[in-house]
């Protein structure tokens, strides 16, 4: 029997030209791929890429989704109170999603070009190391759950400077307060839409990959006897992701990338009107165009301020970045029984910088939080000095 080069197996550039090399140096036999079974797992599946699934990052993807809900939900809650101390809790609460939305943003925006390069490279047949089929799977899983836990602290963060920048309007306080309340909704906005331009890369190479023709099959690159003997090599038990679950990741990955570019198109269409109104106000002129847009505006507002429709925004991004990331925790498992069932150990739990920045990263809303409630807890007491 002639013998395997493992070697040539080891790395690889493009999925049609490692099928026709496989073809050709094993015939998909089992008894001539086993002798390469790692190499060729680690080709095909990949161990798991640290930037993007490791433990460190892994964790935080939990603590962006947890933290940012929990915030939100609670500053929802506290704008409903009424009272001075209610008042300070809310900046707090306040001061601290503000730091989330910072920090939760770069992190968001570190993994989506991670990713890109990536996806780069296993796209134009470069390089294939370090990121497998199974990565490439959850790839744009990753890319959305980093976003969706965004949308909403941008949302309502943008409302209550829009609410303040109108009250101080009213109040004629100086336009110092108005401007600076602008150039911070603004600059969010802007950086959420980098983040979703960003984003597009992703999504367009996921989706082609979703939509496009399947590479496996009968005609096709890779015949399906051809392919269930490298899942049978790789995966001699039932431990890979299920029809069922493989069905479910595509279906959440576009309805998330759906609506994170319905919702950046509503902040925009939202910033527009906003911007137009108050030129109109300024120059003294009333454009026809300017009042559709803002009565459009002032109708879904009215709806969307309503508690269960705020409470449903702040489900439905967190329940379906929850399904997402237990599709990566999932494909974690899955590429940690196969390495392990090759006699190899599982580096996808090792931490290392990146692993432990990927959490730290979140350490400005303890600070700003706990700042800001010493604060008003100074202020209170200056109040209570002068009375």
């Amino acid at each position: 029997m002639e013998q395997t080069n493992c070697t040539a197996l080891r790395s690889m550039k493009g999925f049609d030209e490692y099928i026709e090399l496989l073809r050709n140096e094993t015939d998909f036999e089992l008894s001539r791929l086993e002798p390469c079974r790692s190499d060729v797992c680690d080709a095909v599946w990949g161990g798991g890429n640290p930037d993007i699934s490791g433990i460190g990052v892994s964790v935080g993807y939990i603590v962006e989704i947890v933290l940012g809900a929990t915030l939100v939900l609670l500053s929802m809650l506290l704008n409903r109170k009424q009272g001075r101390r209610w008042e300070a809790w809310d900046r707090v609460v306040r001061q601290g999603l503000r730091a989330f939305f910072d920090s939760a943003l770069y992190f968001a925006i570190s993994i989506e070009i991670a990713i890109i390069v990536l996806l780069v490279n296993k796209d134009f047949g470069i390089s294939t190391d370090g990121f497998g089929a199974g990565d490439a799977q959850v790839a744009l899983a990753i890319s959305s759950l980093c976003i969706l836990p965004l949308m909403h602290p941008l949302s309502l963060l943008r409302e209550r400077d829009s609410d303040e920048t109108a009250a101080r309007s009213k109040e004629g306080r100086k336009r110092s307060h108005e401007e600076t309340y602008v150039h911070r909704d603004n600059l969010m906005l802007l950086l959420f839409s980098l983040l979703a331009v960003i984003f597009f890369y992703p999504f367009v190479s996921q989706g082609m990959h979703n939509l496009g023709p399947a590479r496996v099959g009968d005609g096709k690159v890779a015949t399906t006897t051809e392919w269930r003997q490298i899942r049978r090599l790789c995966f001699p038990s039932p431990a890979r992701l299920t029809a069922s679950e493989l069905v479910l990741l595509k279906v959440t990955e576009m309805t998330s990338s759906l609506i994170i570019y319905l919702f950046a198109a509503w902040q925009l269409f939202t910033a527009v009107s906003r911007k137009m109104e108050a030129d109109d106000r300024q120059l003294g002129d009333d454009r026809r165009v300017t009042a559709i847009l803002v009565k459009v505006r002032k109708f879904a507002q009215a709806h969307t301020r309503r508690a269960f429709f705020q409470v449903g925004l702040v489900m439905v991004p967190s329940t379906l970045a929850g399904i997402l990331l237990y599709c990566v925790f999932r494909m974690r498992h899955v590429q940690k029984q196969m390495i392990e069932g090759m006699g190899a150990r599982y580096q996808g739990n090792d931490w290392g910088f990146g692993q432990i920045m990927a959490i730290v990263i979140f350490a400005p809303v303890v600070t700003e939080m706990s700042f800001a409630a010493w604060e008003g807890g100074r202020r209170e007491a200056t109040v209570v000095e002068d009375s």
